[in-house]
């Protein structure tokens, strides 16, 4: 019985057991593409509000034109903003997973360690002295 015991809390110990059904490597690859999509958008909306600024002086009414490409430029930032931090949100989750397990896995050593040990001591006969 005392052999299994580390196996049995390596089984009962972690948390993150629940959370084994989830794909860890799927959603790394989704927090990098969130990041990716948030880069380009910024990319994109900066050039894009760098034409508009440029059109605006062509415009009767310039500073409403350029109002709203600031507008415009705000949105596309506000946006790349709410994915990169729904990807950093993805990421902490994985590294928390990842250390949950790291943890486990080291107290499940520990024990196995103390348990043959144990049986070591358990078997040896006691020295006379």
């Amino acid at each position: 019985m005392k052999r299994f015991l580390p196996w049995l809390c390596l089984l009962a110990l972690p948390a993150w057991a629940q959370e084994a059904t989830e794909d860890w490597d799927a959603l790394r690859e989704q927090a990098r593409q969130m990041q990716a999509q948030a880069s380009g958008l910024r990319t994109k909306s900066q050039q894009a509000h760098e034409k508009a600024e440029r059109d605006c002086w062509k415009k009767f009414l310039v500073s409403d034109c350029q109002n709203d490409a600031k507008e415009a430029l705000r949105a596309a930032r506000q946006e790349a903003k709410r994915l990169e931090v729904e990807a950093g949100r993805i990421e902490r989750r994985i590294t928390e997973h990842e250390r949950r397990e790291r943890v486990a896995r080291k107290q499940a050593e520990r024990q196995a360690e103390i348990e043959q040990r144990r049986a070591g001591n358990a078997a040896s006969p006691p020295s006379a002295q």
